[in-house]
């Protein structure tokens, strides 16, 4: 960054943004960007350690993050993705529990780091604070439990609910060119998915043939929004099965 200034109000910009932080005032929120430690990560560096209790949290700054198991066959499942905004290791700081999986950049990434007790002070002083951190720490647990739920379905079905996912709600009803970015690589999106490039590009394939979708890199438009929410769905009736 520029100068620690400009460092300073970019920490500030991306507090505001998160949703852990959306009630907290200005001044608190000065206050603990002051107090953050900007720590940069090279790809494939961890931030947290699995088996390792954190006494910190980070919210990212740049670039992202993901939650990585490896299965007994050794290959990777992401069970979660952060992206700048987004709180990472809360919920294990928070319950004082040991990380369940390595999380690692898969980029070069920046992340605000804060002390515990930096965070407990804040909710000392604004314990509106409390709901917020509850709502993430849901969320996360959500997020977990769809991906859990997403490996006992197909490949093309997964492929289907990930692009709706990333759809705006006010684009799914309107009649506008619907176009997603998929964010990731090929690699990283098939570990997300808990499966291998060649079969996840054999269900991206499957549902450009079904004439759902067209792909071009990680661009994706969308010829047909209902029959791929069919699919996302798991429905027998849609066609292609």
């Amino acid at each position: 960054m520029a100068s620690s200034s400009a460092a300073r109000q970019h920490v500030h910009t991306i507090f505001r943004q998160c949703a852990v932080l959306s009630e907290v005032s200005d001044t608190a929120l000065d206050k603990l960007a002051e107090g953050a430690r900007v720590k940069t990560l090279a790809k494939g560096e961890a931030f947290l350690h699995e088996g390792v209790s954190p006494d910190y949290f980070g919210i990212l700054l740049s670039g992202h993050v993901r939650a990585v198991h490896f299965g007994h066959d050794g290959r990777p499942v992401t069970l979660l993705v952060g992206w700048p905004g987004d709180a990472v290791g809360l919920m294990a700081m928070l319950a004082c529990r040991p990380v369940e999986t390595d999380v690692e950049a898969a980029e070069p990434t920046e992340m605000a780091v804060i002390a515990r007790a930096s965070l407990e002070a804040l909710i000392a002083e604004e314990p509106r604070l409390s709901l917020s951190l509850l709502s993430d720490c849901t969320r996360q647990l959500f997020e977990v439990m769809g991906v859990v739920k997403s490996l006992t379905v197909d490949v093309r079905t997964r492929v289907a609910g990930y692009i709706l996912q990333r759809i705006p709600p006010d684009k799914l009803r309107s009649k506008d060119e619907i176009k997603v970015n998929l964010a990731v690589t090929r690699v990283e999106l098939a570990a997300q998915m808990g499966t291998v490039p060649e079969t996840l590009s054999r269900a991206f394939a499957a549902l450009q043939e079904e004439k759902v979708i067209a792909t071009r890199g990680r661009t994706v438009q969308v010829l047909d929004v209902e029959v791929l929410g069919q699919i996302a769905s798991g429905d027998p009736s849609s066609h292609g099965n």
